[in-house]
């Protein structure tokens, strides 16, 4: 019995390592979790703008929509001419670069009714790999280069258990997303 306990205990931690193939060191995980699940509106909007700049594609600020528990920043080309942007805002945007985050109420009580402090989580950026790359390599996996993203699964995942963070670069009929679950 001590020896399948001492072979189970084994085990576990060379499936732990494994979790960590690309040396992320605790902190870095401490500072990923951090930048997409403690939000408020300021650092969301920091958080997107940094997105939308680091794209290959121009993109400039269009608008921010709260919907439901949702919050969306939208970015559109800035290539695009007046008449086109016009377009754009009255058929849906479908040009545009879209953040979309949750949000929820820290420390609500409706039967109190304590409203809470507003807080934003990271849920998806959806774009073309050149404009999402420079963003996963920036704040989610430095070591990660595009040639490993397409060769290994492993770099397109920044995973810790114990600080519940979950983030994915994946690619889903021909679009790429970031993506935290």
């Amino acid at each position: 019995m001590k020896k399948l306990l001492y072979s189970i205990a084994f085990l576990s931690s060379l499936f732990i390592s494994a979790q960590n193939g690309y040396e992320l060191s605790d902190l870095k995980y401490k500072e990923v979790s951090n930048k997409v699940n403690k939000l408020d509106s300021l650092t969301a909007r920091a958080f997107a703008d940094g997105i939308a700049s680091a794209a290959a594609t121009d993109y400039d600020f269009l608008t921010v929509k709260t919907i439901d528990n949702n919050s969306v920043y939208y970015y559109i080309p800035s290539e695009l001419t007046p008449e086109e942007i016009l377009d754009q805002k009255q058929m849906g945007c479908d040009k545009c670069m879209r953040v979309i985050f949750n949000v929820y109420y820290d420390g609500a009580d409706k039967d109190l009714e304590i409203k809470g402090k507003q807080r934003l989580v990271f849920r998806e950026v959806v774009g073309k790999f050149l404009d999402l790359y420079p963003t996963w390599n920036r704040e989610f996996l430095p070591s990660a280069t595009p040639e490993l993203i397409k060769d290994s699964f492993k770099y397109r995942v920044v995973q810790n258990r114990n600080l519940d963070l979950n983030v994915r670069l994946d690619k889903v009929g021909g679009v790429w997303r970031i993506f935290n679950l």
